[in-house]
């Protein structure tokens, strides 16, 4: 069973027609690995932008737990259930490659000796 479901999403920027996403669906499951590749521009950076919350679809809907990300709270979503690493931004200069993310896993309210292997599978 899938832990995060995309059904039928389509994105376009504000003030623009230019639809960047058309019609995706697709469903993830937990445990298993999934790459999303593409050329430059071709909405890669927008798929993993809407999946984590951080802007909502033009249409369609992303499930996550059943529940559509739209409805709750998407601060909490991303802080306790999915987690983002910018390409070449947002991270700490002087922290370590798993130092950045166990931060982040620390402000979640995970403590401890697993926040580090969870953060280096």
């Amino acid at each position: 069973m899938s832990i995060l479901r995309l059904e039928e999403i389509s994105y376009h920027y504000k003030g623009t027609q230019k639809t960047v996403l058309n019609k995706i669906s697709c469903a993830f499951e937990t445990g298993r690995l999934y790459c999303i590749t593409g050329d430059s521009g071709e909405g890669k950076t927008t798929l993993l932008s809407l999946i984590a919350g951080l802007d909502l679809c033009s249409s369609g809907r992303i499930y996550y737990e059943a529940q559509d990300i739209a409805w709750i709270n998407r601060d909490e979503y991303r802080s306790k259930k999915v987690g983002v690493v910018f390409q070449s931004y947002h991270l700490l200069q002087n922290a370590t490659v798993i130092e950045n993310p166990v931060l982040s896993m620390n402000v979640a309210g995970k403590r401890g000796k697993q926040t580090a292997k969870d953060a280096n599978p």
